[in-house]
């Protein structure tokens, strides 16, 4: 099924890189596209799960997912937080934002005393931040990783 022409996760992916650059057009300031890019790499693999990885059981033996079980997605997404530690996170952002209680996980803005589009990071610009192990990170470096992941992962297992 097609949602407004996205029909396949190759097409989820481009989604979120798309998001991605939104977001950095916007000095990654925008938390608007920070929401939109982070739910999209969490909901991938939903995309992933269904349309490719759900038929390859050569894929759960070699990430050792638990056969035959009807949580065999679950076991994927559990995976997949292994393999790229902003996954598990993106989930709590995503949950967080639709369930209207908030994130499990801290997000915020730091207002920086300079613009971020006239200086460099080395001073103090705003930035969004996700809080990870104790710490705030920029969000901008939070959602590359999960780019890179799944771009990364699409071009290792061949998904299309």
């Amino acid at each position: 099924m097609a949602s407004f022409g996205i029909k396949t996760p190759t097409d989820l992916l481009n989604k979120l890189i798309d998001e991605y650059r939104d977001f950095a057009k916007s000095h990654c300031l925008s938390a608007r596209h920070a929401i939109n890019a982070t739910m999209t790499a969490y909901h991938l693999h939903e995309w992933v799960w269904g349309a490719f990885v759900k038929g390859r059981h050569d894929l759960h033996l070699m990430w050792q997912l638990s056969p035959g079980e009807s949580s065999e997605c679950e076991h994927f997404k559990q995976w997949l937080g292994t393999q790229c530690p902003a996954f598990a996170d993106s989930e709590k952002v995503t949950n967080g934002t639709k369930h209207f209680n908030g994130s499990a996980i801290a997000t915020g803005e730091h207002k920086g005393g300079f613009q971020r589009s006239a200086f460099s990071s080395g001073f103090d610009v705003s930035y969004l931040w996700i809080e990870q192990d104790g710490q705030k990170r920029r969000a901008e470096d939070f959602i590359k990783e999960l780019v890179d992941y799944w771009t990364a992962f699409f071009k290792q297992y061949s998904v299309s």
